[in-house]
């Protein structure tokens, strides 16, 4: 296969992706675009950071995919407007492991499947993350960039049980949480993001 073609081949496996999470937010209740738009904020913070082409090329798969576990969710609970019950909120909380083992037998996936296992995850007080027990350096630093761009993504966007936030204050709130539910230099990176964003 020429490198040519090999690029096509890559460009098409990523339109499905987009595809397939686009289906995602569908079923979860979200904007057709969330997804994709926490793709975009990961990629472009991992620009920022320096990563080399093939971690950025993983984090955007694993940003694509990071829902696809909400699938096995009863439909109707994600998109709940009400209090979710502790049986409720456990189902809830599975999706992260439900994510990853749902690409984890896909070869050119495997290295996506931790990003997305811990995407959820605090850099400190572990027991707010899910699934919970491990913290700090241990987890890969894709995850916490995917973390990041997935709750500024969330904040900004009207949900069913709320109404979305205005950027200014979910800037203010990421700020307040770097070094507790945010790595500080994934932080700094996607802030400057967001800040050439708007001078665009």
């Amino acid at each position: 296969m020429s490198e040519q073609e090999y690029e096509k081949l890559k460009e098409n496996f990523l339109q499905i992706l987009k595809a397939l999470s686009s289906l995602i937010d569908l079923r979860n209740g979200y904007e057709i675009n969330h997804s994709e738009n926490v793709a975009k904020y990961a990629v472009l913070t991992a620009k920022e950071l320096g990563l080399p082409d093939d971690q950025i090329e993983d984090i955007n798969y694993a940003a694509l995919l990071h829902d696809i576990g909400k699938l096995e969710i009863k439909e109707g609970l994600l998109t709940k407007p009400t209090t979710l019950s502790d049986l409720e909120w456990n189902l809830v909380i599975s999706y992260p492991g439900r994510s990853a083992r749902a690409i984890s037998s896909v070869e050119i996936l495997k290295r996506c499947v931790p990003l997305i296992l811990y995407h959820r995850h605090w850099f400190k007080n572990g027991t707010k993350s899910y699934p919970r027990g491990t913290e700090g350096e241990e987890i890969p630093l894709g995850a916490y960039i995917i973390s990041a761009a997935e709750a500024y993504e969330a904040m900004i966007s009207d949900r069913p049980y709320r109404k979305a936030i205005p950027k200014e204050l979910v800037i203010s709130e990421i700020k307040k949480k770097a070094g507790t539910q945010f790595y500080p230099k994934v932080v700094d990176a996607f802030l400057r993001v967001l800040e050439k964003e708007t001078k665009e």
